[in-house]
């Protein structure tokens, strides 16, 4: 039986999966943007309260000696009164700037809002960019699909908070870890013939290069474009860090890339002495040439060996490449003033450890006592009901679990990078003693990739399969051989047709489920918040102690209550005046006084700005306070905009 290879098709079209992408981020800005005034920007969220007051606290410096000096810079929370700000300072920085210059800095919360959303979908064209590096262009495609329509990513795009900041840094780190993974490895054989060859004035005069040479080497380095993706990993990595500290484990992933970028090479141990000797190596031939140096004759560092030293030194560069980003964006976690005083500053220390201490169980806090009792599967739970929403949340988790299986069966350099990342980022945020799913936002979008990957190789047909048939013809017109044994052609054909269109429903059904959810979802931004028109339905129903009566344009009548501090007394001679702001448009017919007795009062309106007087008006109560509610209103006809005014009682 002759066994001939399958042609592999002419790629085509492959930019409309560029342009696709175009369209998925459109529909994730639509998601992410609408309702981005929510709430009325009444800052329900914590995080978004504590941020929108630090942004509008701190101010440019002019200087960078300024910028650096801890104690004293204009942009340092604790310098304008946040001592207790432990957020990162690079969105800080990111959004007052840009605010600034677009002049929104009098609406920082909807702008840092809209900027999260950005920060997001720079998060999913990453993912595309990441997946396809790894994977086809239609994986990428559906990965970056599913993380568009990710409820929990649409929701954080909704919050002017670091979550959406730290995890596109995040994102540009990994992204910069797939260039390592996926590009050649150089060994020192290749370096060596390489630059052999360079130095030579012809095929057989070489330059002696001492491979203890310090020149040399930092030559090599310099060389190398490793070296330069190393530098701007550490670059991304300081700046995920100066977003969120904990991006920091994300570390983690450069020695695994370059594990990954060498076991992809192939070296063997050739000693040197073999000169002028072609060996051949793994298909290639290498020309060993003798040279002048004594030292030369000795064995080459084994393949291992030589990607230990290198891979020391690249780790290096990264960390020390971080370490400066970080202090460049997160400027106020050293003590300063220079730039190259890298002491830490005691002040954020303390903060850091107190946030710690918070997020245990040793802390008696109002806000952690919810996470008592938690199981370490609450944030899976949340994640994947929620945070995903069922179908894609199982789809993902089924993906997740046959990459590993892939990768125990022998595929392991294509999934570890990825899926490691993945399993460590989620079982260290599952095991603290607050599992808040907010807190696994970094791996959503790896999860949607992990979803949209399980869909595309059950659709691909298994060449354990292909391999019972015998193919024979020109290249672009096979011909099937019947092959008697398990079946034969047409059964063979028929499971594999039928996989594949099995694997092509579930993911248009999965997808067309996470889509609903993803609209249903979208609903609530662009509906009053809550507790917001609860809230006005009070104002509006339950009468206060002083009551506006505004009739609008429409015809409605719009009911403004204005506070009176319990047991204050009005005495002649010593008025009481409340400064207010008119929250509608219109003519302001009465004012409400339910609780008034034994009293008359004079009401007046006064302009804040110069005191001229708007109206007035008298309210006379019996003094045995038997009145019925139409004795306590004060009838007015003046026109009210929505600007400061004073009333006062007399």
């Amino acid at each position: 039986m002759i066994e001939a290879a399958v042609p592999n098709p002419k790629k085509k079209f492959t930019w409309l999966y560029d342009v696709l992408l175009i369209v998925v981020l459109l529909a994730g800005a639509y998601f992410r943007l609408t309702g981005s005034d929510w709430g009325q920007l009444n800052i329900q969220h914590p995080d978004e309260n504590f941020m929108t007051s630090v942004t509008l606290g701190i101010q440019p410096v002019h200087s960078l000696a300024d910028y650096f000096n801890t104690a004293l810079s204009t942009l340092n929370p604790s310098v304008v009164g946040y001592p207790a700000y432990v957020y990162g300072t690079l969105p800080l920085f990111i959004v007052h700037y840009l605010a600034e210059s677009f002049g929104k800095l009098n609406a920082v919360t909807l702008f840092g809002r809209q900027l999260s959303a950005v920060a997001d979908l720079g998060t999913i064209a990453l993912l595309y960019f990441i997946v396809k590096r790894f994977y086809k262009a239609r994986v990428a495609l559906l990965a970056a699909a599913f993380s568009a329509l990710a409820v929990m990513q649409i929701q954080q795009s909704h919050f002017y908070t670091t979550d959406n900041f730290y995890t596109f840094f995040m994102f540009l780190t990994l992204y910069v870890a797939t260039v390592i993974a996926t590009g050649e490895w150089t060994g020192a054989g290749d370096e060596s013939e390489k630059n052999t060859k360079e130095a030579s004035f012809s095929s057989h005069v070489v330059v002696p290069v001492p491979a203890r040479d310090v020149r040399y080497s930092l030559l090599r380095l310099l060389n190398d474009p490793l070296t330069y993706l190393t530098i701007a990993f550490g670059v991304a990595l300081g700046m995920a860090a100066a977003s969120k500290l904990n991006a920091a484990a994300m570390a983690v992933v450069l020695p695994i890339a370059l594990v990954v970028r060498y076991s992809k090479s192939h070296h063997e141990v050739v000693p040197v002495s073999a000169r002028d000797e072609v060996v051949p190596v793994h298909g290639r031939e290498r020309k060993f040439i003798q040279t002048s140096d004594p030292d030369s004759e000795r064995m080459e560092r084994t393949p291992v060996e030589d990607f230990i030293a290198k891979a020391i030194i690249f780790l290096v560069i990264g960390a020390v490449v971080s370490l400066l980003a970080f202090r460049v964006f997160q400027p106020y976690a050293f003590s300063g003033p220079g730039f190259f005083d890298l002491r830490l500053n005691p002040e954020w220390v303390q903060k850091i450890r107190e946030q710690l201490l918070q997020a245990s169980p040793n802390a008696d806090m109002p806000w952690s006592l919810q996470w008592a009792r938690r199981n370490h599967l609450y944030s899976f739970q949340n994640l994947t009901v929620w945070g995903l929403g069922l179908p894609l949340g199982i789809l993902a988790w089924v993906g997740f679990l046959w990459m590993g299986w892939r990768m125990l069966k022998g595929e392991w350099r294509q999934h570890i990078l990825l899926w490691s990342w993945t399993a460590i980022y989620f079982l260290w945020q599952s095991l603290q003693y607050n599992p808040n799913m907010r807190y696994q936002l970094p791996i959503y979008p790896l999860l949607a990739m992990m979803a949209a990957w399980v869909v595309n190789d059950w659709a691909q047909p298994r060449l354990s399969e292909l391999k019972r048939l015998n193919w024979r013809g020109s290249p672009g017109s096979c011909e099937v051989v019947p092959v008697p044994a398990r079946g034969g052609v047409v059964p063979v054909l028929a499971r594999e047709t039928g996989r594949t269109v099995l694997a092509a429903t579930v993911g248009v059904l999965v997808l067309a489920a996470t889509a609903a959810y993803a609209y249903a979802f979208s609903r609530i931004y662009v509906r009053p918040e809550t507790r917001i028109a609860a809230s006005n339905w009070i104002y509006q129903n339950v009468p206060g102690p002083i009551n506006l009566q505004v009739q609008k344009a429409d015809g409605t009548t719009y009911q403004q209550p204005l506070p009176f501090p319990a047991g204050t007394l009005i005495q002649a001679g010593i008025p009481y005046q409340i400064l207010f702001t008119a929250q509608a448009n219109g003519s302001l017919n009465q004012i409400l006084l339910p609780h008034v007795t034994n009293h008359a009062l004079r009401v007046t309106i006064l302009q804040n700005s110069d005191g001229s007087q708007v109206g007035s008006g008298t309210l006379l109560v019996t003094p045995n306070g038997s009145t019925d509610s139409s004795s306590q209103v004060l009838l007015f006809s003046q026109q009210l905009s929505t600007l400061n005014r004073l009333i006062q009682f007399a």
